[in-house]
């Protein structure tokens, strides 16, 4: 479902902000809270506004501005959690408060400045349009379009609309000839035709390639780079409240802080296991509930600090080769691959603790072990 809007049209008779707000259930009372150059500006309480312009020619021209809708849309591309999603059936760009992290990258992504934030909330949300996307589900239009009664406002299918516009374009030499929002960014479901330059009615010049494209390749590492840096701020809340604890001294030095090839992953995880209690057993499901990430992303965290040498496993056996326990030693310092093997390990352990390493213990009939 796409939207035409005539401007030559439009009255500014406002019906269309009045729908908005009552369909959506905002403030009728609530004070503007952006005005720019003397022009009523989205906030999160208005989605959309009616801008007034005085043209070169000294022409009256009013412009209701919305969420575009982008086809590609760049808020929904830089929101890691998921909670602006582009619905493919009607074409709505839609925002999803529960999901919202509070990140506020749609607001820097959007080359149109659309979406605000609720920032006198005491729980604030992102505010933009939402296209009426439950009516549009319904075959229904946008509240705004139904309250438009001058046709300024018209509804359909897009590829209908963007022939209509240029029919109209050619057959009346008023209108510039540019459909606004055909080619704009990638293209949106809102398109504008006008008798009047876009730049002298406030439009952005934009490039007509879409946002996404640039940023594809480096925000489909955010969900990555967010879960180590969640376990690396997990690990420096655990020393802290060891060193709360202990205020006369420190049992956790900062070697692996300062290794460059560890990742924050990694970092985070062995800062969390030097926290612990010398006699905590460290079972690969204690880490999970711990740290509060993934048991994936705590394996994984695992095999890295094996490889760098921070971290061994060694297997006790008895005379008939049956498994025993598994033991744990974690160093504070990276030490060469071949520190312990097997053979090395007697069959009755005792916890170590000690300033070199840590060492834990975990019978082998328990059903979570660290890798």
């Amino acid at each position: 479902m796409a939207v035409l809007v005539d401007i030559t049209k439009c009255i500014g008779c406002e019906g269309c902000s009045v729908a908005c707000k009552m369909y959506n259930g905002l403030d009728f009372k609530a004070k503007p809270r952006n005005i720019k150059d003397g022009h009523l500006e989205l906030d999160d309480n208005r989605w959309t506004v009616i801008q007034e312009f005085h043209t070169a020619n000294d022409s009256l021209r009013f412009v209701k501005k919305q969420c575009l809708h982008c086809l590609e849309p760049a808020c929904a591309s830089a929101c890691f959690s998921k909670a602006i999603q582009k619905d493919e059936k009607t074409g709505a760009v839609v925002y999803y408060p529960d999901l919202c992290v509070g990140c506020r990258y749609c607001m820097v992504a959007c080359p149109y400045s659309i979406p605000k934030y609720q920032w006198n909330e005491q729980f604030p949300q992102v505010a933009k349009c939402q296209m009426c996307e439950a009516r549009l589900s319904k075959g229904d239009a946008p509240a705004c379009v139904s309250a438009c009664t001058t046709g300024a406002l018209i509804s359909g299918d897009r590829d209908e609309l963007i022939k209509k516009a240029h029919e109209i374009i050619a057959s009346d030499s008023r209108y510039v000839n540019h459909v606004y929002g055909e080619h704009e960014v990638g293209g949106s479901e809102w398109l504008y035709i006008s008798d009047v330059p876009f730049e002298e009615l406030g439009f952005k010049q934009v490039s007509d390639t879409p946002v996404t494209n640039y940023s594809k390749s480096y925000l489909s590492k955010v969900p990555f780079f967010a879960a180590g840096w969640a376990l690396f701020l997990a690990g420096l809340t655990y020393y802290n409240h060891r060193v709360e604890k202990n205020k006369n001294y420190t049992t956790i030095s900062n070697h692996h802080l300062q290794d460059r090839n560890l990742s924050l992953k990694a970092k985070g995880l062995l800062t969390l296991i030097l926290s612990l209690p010398p006699d905590w057993d460290m079972t690969l499901k204690g880490l999970v509930s711990l740290s509060g990430d993934g048991v994936d992303s705590v394996r994984s965290g695992i095999q890295e600090l094996e490889k760098a040498g921070y971290l061994r496993r060694s297997r006790s056996r008895n005379n008939l080769g049956q498994l025993l326990c598994t033991e744990y030693t974690i160093y504070e310092q990276a030490v060469p691959e071949n520190v312990t093997s097997e053979t090395e390990i007697d069959d009755n352990l005792n916890i170590i603790y000690n300033e070199e390493s840590h060492i834990g213990k975990s019978d082998v009939d328990k059903n979570s072990h660290i890798g």
